[in-house]
């Protein structure tokens, strides 16, 4: 399906998963399943300070995530509404490396992504002015989006067996709040055509216009791509200007058998030419250096985002007997970390179990003092890639 680009000014494909191993264009946005996300309903309280704010989601979402840590997550949020000082919100999350893989598996495929969007929320990218509430069934929960005013205004996920469903339809009408029940999801017609008061919309015959907000594609892979884009217009313009210039030149050319007056003009052109194409390549050289940069430090931004938590965790799991003060990572690959500890034995076992990781390849430690009963230690440790 062709939809809108408000950014690029230009139609852009919509496709899923499935659509790839029989697509005909090699570029587009991927529509995913919610079976690749996490949607967390959240409430808060009302916090001006926009840093204090995040941390208190991240402490919420620590709480409902064993051993979550945001590197390891793109995520999005949609407040829902503001009252008694308090805040509902959405937030919905998609392991970055779950993206990762996508991205490298369409790219064996040569489908270059424009975009990633989740299939629940295309209701913001249709601009019909009814309120609505799109179902999403599964056996064991149904969840439900109330959308009123162009907006998400609710969320609902609630844990009821299918079969209970069946046979009590009831129970789902109470949780609706308007006539306009739809879904999306075809593939479960058999499903849904048990409950006679839910529509159905071919989300794929309809030209929708999107926000970019709500776009999970990784901001270095955006980054790349508009490097890229700028490189390709350049590629075009100077080829463009060099065939608009040669013909003029060639005019001139002619003209000049005739008037061999213009000869210094046209030489002179000839050099403005040329300096111009110069120009012009190095703007490609530099583009194409920037794009090389990118995809540097994507590599190095993979290593921190998959690696830094677990060597952090490895750390204090092995500092028994040992008291931590500071732990410092720096741009040069290396950690640093201040303490105490009461035996000199507990420290250089420690240091031992450091190195029994595979991440960690030296220690150096630039003093070990005893003072009043215990030692003060600051070492300094090489952080190596997975080999």
């Amino acid at each position: 399906m062709k939809i809108i680009n408000t950014f690029l000014k230009k139609k852009l494909n919509f496709f899923t998963l499935n659509d790839t191993e029989n697509m005909s264009n090699n570029n587009g946005i991927l529509i995913l399943d919610t079976s690749f996300f996490i949607i967390l309903p959240l409430t808060i309280d009302i916090i001006e300070d926009a840093r204090e704010r995040e941390m208190e989601i991240d402490d919420k979402i620590e709480e409902l995530i064993e051993g979550y840590s945001s590197f390891d997550y793109i995520s999005k949020e949609i407040s829902l509404r503001e009252e008694n000082g308090e805040e509902t919100i959405l937030i919905i999350l998609i392991e970055r490396q779950q993206i990762e893989n996508i991205i490298l598996k369409l790219k064996g495929k040569k489908i270059l992504l424009s975009g990633i969007y989740p299939l629940f929320l295309l209701e913001f990218f249709n601009k019909e002015e009814e309120d609505k509430t799109y179902i999403e069934i599964q056996p064991e929960y149904f969840r439900l989006y109330t959308y009123k005013n162009k907006k998400l205004f609710d969320f609902n996920e609630v844990e009821f067996p299918l079969e209970e469903l069946l046979g009590n339809k009831e129970y789902l009408i109470e949780y609706l709040q308007n006539d306009y029940i739809f879904t999306y999801e075809s593939e479960n017609n058999d499903i849904y055509s048990n409950f006679e008061f839910i529509k159905f919309r071919e989300w794929n015959k309809y030209q929708l216009l999107y926000d970019k907000n709500y776009d999970f594609l990784p901001k270095q892979y955006q980054d790349k791509l508009k490097l890229k884009h700028i490189l390709k217009i350049l590629v075009i313009c100077s080829c463009i200007f060099i065939i608009t210039e040669s013909i003029f030149s060639l005019l001139l050319n002619v003209y000049i058998d005739n008037k061999k007056e213009v000869v210094n003009t046209l030489q002179e052109k000839i050099i403005s030419i040329d300096e111009k194409i110069k120009n012009q390549k190095e703007e490609i050289n530099k583009i194409q250096n920037e794009i090389s940069l990118i995809e540097k430090q994507n590599k190095e931004e993979i290593f921190n985002t998959l690696h830094i938590s677990e060597i952090l965790n490895f750390i204090m799991v092995s500092s028994d007997n040992i008291n931590i003060n500071s732990i410092e990572y720096t741009n040069k690959h290396k950690i640093k970390i201040t303490g105490t500890v009461i035996s000199d034995e507990d420290f250089y076992s420690f240091e031992k179990r450091l190195l029994s990781h595979k991440l960690l390849a030296k220690i150096n430690h630039d003093f070990l003092n005893f003072q009043d009963k215990y030692y003060d230690f600051n070492l300094e440790i090489e952080v190596g890639y997975d080999s």
